[in-house]
C-alpha cells in the first residue's frame, strides 16, 4: 500500500514538473506575433526574456480613477488622448462613442453632466461652484454671450494648473487638454458633456476647457474631447466571468463584447485566466449633407472708420440669436464667413455673402436673429475676450433679420465697425 502511495506522490511531482517546464517553453525569448487591441488595431508583440511571457501588446487601454468625494468613476485617460491624427467628436458621437465603451469589465460607461465635469476641475477657482464660470444643469445659452466669456474665459490663465501637462484637472488624472481644434490654430478641444443648454437644447451642449478651466457652451456639431465616466465603485476585473481556461500572460486574443463590437482580451498576469473582452474602437458618424445652398443669404458690406495702420488677424460676420458682442460659435454663418488676415481699409470695404444655415451647414435657421460683426487687430485666440484695438458693429438695437428656412429672402446691408473699447 506505501509503495502505491508513493508512486502516485511522485507521478504529481513529474507532472507539476512537466507543466513548469511547458510554461517556461511557452514562448522562445525575442520571437515575436501579431496581437489585437481593444480598438481593433493589430499590433506586434515579442516573447520576454524568461519565454514565460509577452510583452505586452502596444495598444491603449484604459483604466478608471475613483473620486471618494463624489462616487465617480472616470476613465483614464480621454479617448484618443495621445493620438496625433485625433480630431475630437461631436458631442452626439461622445455620447455615443461612452454608450459602446466596454473596459474594465463594465459596459455601463455614460457622459458625464455639466455639473460632474465640473467636480474634477482643479486649480480654477473662477470655475468651482457659485464661481462667475457659471455654466451648470439647467444654464441658458442666453446668459453666455460677452459679459461672461470676458469675466470668465479672459481671466483664466491656460496650463498654469497642477494636474499633469498644466491641465485644471484633478493631480490623479491623466490625458491631454491642449489637442488643438483642427478647426483653429489657437483654441484647443473642449471636453463635452450631456448638459444642454435649456433654451436651446439641440444646438448647444456645456463644456469645460481644461486647459484653463473655462466653462461655456459649444455647438453640438463641434469637434471636442470626451472622458466617460460610471457610478462608483469600479474595481478593475482580472478574468471575465466563468473563465477557468489557462494561457500565457500578456497573450491576446480576439473577442467580442455583449454589445456585439469586436474587441480584445489579455491573458492574466499569472496565467490563470483571460481578462474581460474590452472594445473601445469607434466610428465616427458621416458628415451631414451641406445644405447652405438652399436657404436665405444675408449681403453685409463692411467698412472700417478710418485707415488702418496694419492688416487685421480676424473678421468675423454672423448671425446670433441674442443681439450683442458674442465671443460663442455662432447660430447662422459658415467658417467662410471668418476672413483672415482681411485684405480691408478705409478706402477698402469687404463683401461676405452670410448664408442663411448653421454653422456646420447641416440645415437652414428659421427666425429672428441679428447681426455681429467683429473685427480681431492683432493675432490671438479667436474666438476670445476682446482687446483694445478691435472694432465690431452690432445690430442689437435694430429690428432683427427674419430668416424664413426656405431660401426665398434675401437681405443686404452695409455697417461701418468701431472701436470696442472707448478710449478715456
Amino acid at each position: 500500500m506505501k509503495k502505491i502511495l508513493l508512486c502516485i506522490v511522485l507521478l504529481c511531482i513529474n507532472v507539476v514538473c512537466h507543466a513548469d517546464m511547458l510554461q517556461k517553453e511557452s514562448c522562445t525569448p525575442g520571437s515575436t506575433q501579431t496581437c489585437g487591441c481593444p480598438d481593433g488595431e493589430v499590433k506586434e508583440q515579442t516573447c520576454n526574456a524568461d519565454g514565460k511571457s509577452w510583452a505586452a501588446c502596444e495598444c491603449t487601454y484604459y483604466t478608471a480613477w475613483c473620486d471618494d468625494n463624489t462616487n465617480l468613476c472616470w476613465q483614464d485617460p480621454q479617448k484618443d488622448a495621445y493620438a496625433e491624427d485625433n480630431g475630437g467628436v461631436t458631442s452626439f458621437d461622445a455620447g455615443r462613442y461612452c454608450e459602446e465603451l466596454v473596459f474594465g469589465g463594465y459596459d455601463d460607461w455614460r457622459m458625464p453632466t455639466i455639473d460632474e465635469l465640473r467636480t474634477i476641475i482643479s486649480g480654477a477657482p473662477l470655475s468651482r461652484d457659485g464661481g462667475i464660470c457659471g455654466i451648470t444643469e439647467g444654464s441658458a445659452l442666453s446668459g453666455t454671450t460677452a459679459s461672461d466669456v470676458i469675466l470668465c474665459y479672459g481671466r483664466l490663465q491656460p496650463f498654469k494648473c497642477s494636474g499633469s501637462g498644466g491641465c485644471c484637472w484633478d493631480d490623479e488624472l491623466s490625458g491631454t487638454c491642449n489637442t488643438v481644434d483642427p478647426a483653429s490654430t489657437t483654441h484647443y478641444l473642449e471636453y463635452w458633456s450631456s448638459t444642454p443648454a435649456v433654451d436651446d437644447p439641440h444646438n448647444w451642449i456645456g463644456f469645460v476647457f481644461f486647459d484653463s478651466g473655462t466653462v461655456g457652451f459649444n455647438h453640438a456639431l463641434s469637434f471636442g474631447e470626451v472622458r466617460c465616466v460610471r457610478d462608483g465603485p469600479t474595481t478593475l476585473v482580472t478574468c471575465e466571468e466563468g473563465a477557468g481556461e489557462t494561457c500565457t500572460p500578456g497573450e491576446t486574443q480576439d473577442c467580442t463584447c455583449a454589445n456585439e463590437k469586436a474587441g480584445s482580451q489579455v491573458c492574466a498576469a499569472d496565467g490563470t485566466c483571460w481578462g474581460p473582452c474590452q472594445c473601445t474602437g469607434f466610428t465616427p458618424s458621416p458628415d451631414p449633407e451641406d445644405v447652405c445652398d438652399q436657404c436665405d443669404e444675408v449681403t453685409v458690406t463692411i467698412h472700417v472708420p478710418q485707415k488702418l495702420k496694419k492688416q487685421p488677424y480676424m473678421l468675423a460676420a454672423f448671425l446670433y440669436k441674442y443681439g450683442e458682442l458674442n465671443m460663442r460659435p455662432p447660430d447662422v454663418g459658415s467658417y467662410e464667413n471668418e476672413i483672415r488676415n482681411p485684405d480691408i481699409n478705409v478706402d477698402k470695404p469687404i463683401t461676405t455673402v452670410i448664408p442663411g444655415c448653421s454653422y456646420y451647414r447641416d440645415r437652414c435657421m428659421s427666425g429672428d436673429y441679428f447681426l455681429s460683426v467683429y473685427l480681431k487687430m492683432n493675432e490671438g485666440k479667436f474666438p476670445g475676450p476682446p482687446e483694445p484695438a478691435d472694432m465690431t458693429w452690432s445690430g442689437a438695437d435694430d429690428a432683427p433679420i427674419t430668416l424664413t428656412g426656405d431660401g426665398t429672402k434675401q437681405y443686404e446691408f452695409e455697417v461701418t465697425v468701431s472701436p470696442i473699447f472707448t478710449p478715456r
